[in-house]
């Protein structure tokens, strides 16, 4: 018998219909993969499950991965090679969205 289930919930987000993962478990700690767009949308799944998202992992750079990252105040997980497309508008395209961004945040 499994003593802490994981609970993994996907989300449809954004014009790319990107998928957007929570991952939590019994206790409610949680982390989001992917919060490419829709924060509402995420936001209503963190709230309804009263998870407590500890992290962001990104699977890569690009917009509609990334752009929620900043509206969450928390660490964010990235391969190093990606760093670099975070702060350029064009390597993340966002540019080509008419969305330039750019990111301040740190990234791990």
């Amino acid at each position: 018998m499994v003593k802490d289930p994981i609970i993994i919930k996907v989300i449809e987000v954004g014009i790319f219909s990107t998928n957007c993962y929570i991952v939590g478990n019994s206790q409610n700690s949680a982390f989001i993969i992917d919060p490419g767009d829709d924060l509402e949308k995420i936001e209503r799944i963190i709230k309804k499950y009263r998870f407590k998202p500890q992290f962001i992992i990104n699977t890569h750079a690009h917009i509609d991965h990334i752009k929620e990252d900043e509206n969450f105040e928390l660490p964010v997980y990235i391969h190093y090679k990606d760093i670099p497309l975070l702060k350029d508008p064009q390597l993340n395209l966002s540019s080509f969205l008419s969305l330039p961004f750019s990111f301040r945040k740190e990234y791990l």
